[in-house]
């Protein structure tokens, strides 16, 4: 959809609801997008292009993702002997592990 069609007042909830079900498979990015959205059309609003926000009434996709998989050492070890000292990866991850390390 172009951007002028849904800053005009012509998109609704419906037509929201379709462009979300687009990324169903992938909630965060579903999520995102409807995050991306709403700040749009609230600036929409604000400049007086639109007078409501038809993302707001629609609800974010449930995420039951896990997160990100924590690395164990055999896998630094792998990656530090592949990528080594003076290189800005291995500069990287070292001040990564140093700053998990001084968490706790």
């Amino acid at each position: 959809m172009q951007v002028y069609g849904l800053l005009s007042g012509l998109v609704e909830r419906g037509h929201v609801q379709a462009m979300l079900a687009e990324k169903a498979e992938t909630p965060a990015a579903a999520n995102n997008l409807r995050k991306r959205l709403i700040q749009l059309l609230d600036h929409a609003i604000s400049l007086d292009w639109r007078g409501d926000n038809p993302v707001r009434a629609t609800k974010p996709y449930r995420n039951t993702g896990t997160g990100f998989h924590s690395w164990e050492e055999k896998e630094i070890a792998q990656f530090f002997a592949v990528y080594k000292p003076g290189t800005l990866a291995h500069r990287a991850v070292t001040l990564n592990c140093a700053a998990q390390a001084s968490y706790g």
